[in-house]
This record gives C-alpha cells, structure tokens and sequence, in this order.
C-alpha cells in the first residue's frame, strides 16, 4: 500500500514528518478513474509518498512538511506547507510552490519583471521540441462543421467555483459568489464582448465542469453558446483555419492555444497580468482588428519558456534527490 493513513484516509503519512492533506477519501476511489482532478491528485500523493517511503534517508532530517493540493482548505498547523496543482502545460504536470498556486506561485514574480529580463533557457531546437511534444499530446483533434463554417472568434468559460477566476482581478469576480452566477456572468461576457466588436462572431464554449442546467440566457447578436454536452474540447474549435483567436479569462486554454500559434487574449489575471502587458502588449479593441498583428508583436517563446521550466513531472518526482531539492528550494525561498 503506498500510503500510511493519518487521521482519515484524506491525510497521508509516509514518513512521521512528512505529510499529504487532501490525498484521497474512501468515497473518490471510484471517482479517481473517471475525473482528471482526483487522479492527478492521486498520482502526486502517491508518486511522493512512494519515494519517501523508499527513501527515508532523504528526508528525516527535514523539519515537518505538508504538501497539500490547492489552497481551498486551510494549511495544516505546525507543518511548513508546499501547495500543489496541476500544471500549466501540460495540465500532466504539476505547479508546486510554498508561495501558493496560480496567481500566487512564485514564478508570478519572474513572469512580472520587465519583459527583457524573463528570457527562455531552453535553445531555440528545445523549446521547439518540447512543444511539437505537447501538441502532439492532443489526439484526434477535429473540428465540427457546423460550427467551424465561417470565421470566429473562441470564448472558453470557467466555473464560477474556480479559484482562478475570484483572484482574476476582474469586477465579475464579485459576482462568482452570488444566486446565478454563471447566467449573470455570462451575459455580461456576452455584453462585454459586444461592445469591444459588435460584429465579432462569438463561440462560447462552456466549460466541461458547467452545469448542465443552467437557464438560458438572451446572447448578443453573433454570439453563440456551446455546451458541454457536446464534448468538445476548446482546441477541437481553436485548430479550425476559421478560428481566429482564442480568448480567456484566465484559463489554461490560452497556453494550449499559444501551442498551436494562435492569437489569444486574457482578460483577467493570471500567470500575467490582464492583457495588455508586458508579454501580449495589445488591447481587446486591438485583437478583434487585427488578432495576428497581435500574435506577431507578443513574446510566446519567453513565457510559455519560462512555464515549462517551473513545473515538475511525476517522473521527476520519483527520484529521492529531486524530491529533497525542491523541498529544500521551498524551505530556502520562505528563508528556513
């Protein structure tokens, strides 16, 4: 068994310093077959308790450690706490940071220096392997005729539960919590996008995790709604010749777009701040005119570089020293 139970089956000890919050319950074992979430959480835990276990030397000495996934619940008392998501690209990877997750990782501050001081290390022949790797990781990708018949504009919708969207910075973050939030906030990106480009034609793609019953809504004109139900993915839309950009609150859809050279614009806060910045120096106004201009004049290559270097793989993980680095990285970067 690779885990030790601690308290309940949601908090994992390998080791008696050494402690995973939010590993798994007995109620999602079922679950961590069928949803992404629980079984890249699953791998993480699994993946380091595994290597703590069988490596004990590598870790006794360190003080207590909590690695915990996402920041929804609060921090375990009298553990140094390392948070843990799935990466950014690929969603395979994973984001680990003492700082947080998301808006609060640390390579937010790197993403945020002046454009000219964040450069890519990999080599032009690296980079570019590494992301022919990715695109060739998106199988079967096929766009749907009667959708894809003529030019538009992609539009990827989040959950109003998701994390990233209360941090996006944005005035629809206050809505997140309120009675029909997902209708409200969709109107509002519908009216929103109208007003930058009333003749944009507009795909809005529901996210897989939205709800099945929300009431409709009265789109603006040229802005059509596309449900979950229909199981596309949004690159199954974005790889069609009549896309022509993708844009975003703050989803990882933008960085697989950015795979696959398209146009893209984030609203919100991210991994960067709301476009435009120093990455995307472009306006919304801007990208409806002329979105490849927009592709043309950005820094994909230092930003998408600088994500791919600040992740880590289960593969990575397995290895005691690489686990006992990062481990100490973290406790170095909160200065202990």
């Amino acid at each position: 068994m690779f885990f030790r139970k601690k308290i309940d089956s949601g908090y994992i000890s390998p080791l008696p310093n050494i402690l995973l919050c939010r590993a798994i319950k007995l109620h999602q074992t079922d679950e961590m077959f069928k949803n992404v979430g629980v079984w890249a959480r699953t791998t993480l835990f699994a993946t380091i308790s595994l290597t703590a276990r069988r490596h004990p030397s590598y870790f006794d000495d360190l003080p207590k450690i909590s690695f915990q996934f996402s920041e929804k619940k609060a921090p375990q008392p009298g553990y140094f706490t390392i948070f843990c998501e799935q990466g950014w690209l690929p969603r395979e990877d994973y984001q680990i940071s003492s700082a947080g997750v998301n808006q609060h990782h640390h390579m937010i501050r790197l993403l945020n220096q002046d454009a000219e001081s964040v450069k890519c290390g990999l080599s032009d022949d690296e980079f570019m392997s590494r992301l022919d790797k990715l695109k060739n990781s998106f199988y079967n990708l096929q766009a749907p005729a009667d959708l894809c018949d003529r030019p538009f504009f992609l539009f990827a919708l989040q959950v109003t539960s998701d994390l990233n969207l209360k941090r996006s910075g944005l005035e629809l973050a206050s809505i997140a919590g309120q009675k029909n939030a997902s209708t409200i906030i969709k109107q509002k990106l519908s009216e929103m996008m109208y007003e930058a480009c009333p003749d944009a034609r507009i795909l809005f793609l529901q996210h897989p995790a939205g709800a099945k019953d929300d009431p409709p809504i009265e789109w603006c004109w040229n802005h059509e709604f596309v449900p979950n139900t229909r199981k596309l993915r949004a690159l199954d839309l974005a790889i069609s010749p009549n896309c022509r950009g993708v844009i975003t609150i703050n989803s990882n859809t933008i960085n697989e777009a950015m795979l696959f050279s398209l146009p893209v614009f984030q609203l919100g806060n991210f991994l960067t701040g709301g476009f435009p910045n120093r990455f995307f120096p472009y306006t919304l106004g801007e990208f409806f005119a002329d979105p490849r201009r927009c592709q043309e004049i950005s820094q994909p290559k230092n930003y998408l570089g600088t994500i791919l270097e600040n992740q880590w793989s289960a593969e990575q993980l397995r290895n005691p020293a690489v686990l006992r680095s990062l481990i100490e990285q973290e406790l170095s970067r909160a200065g202990i």
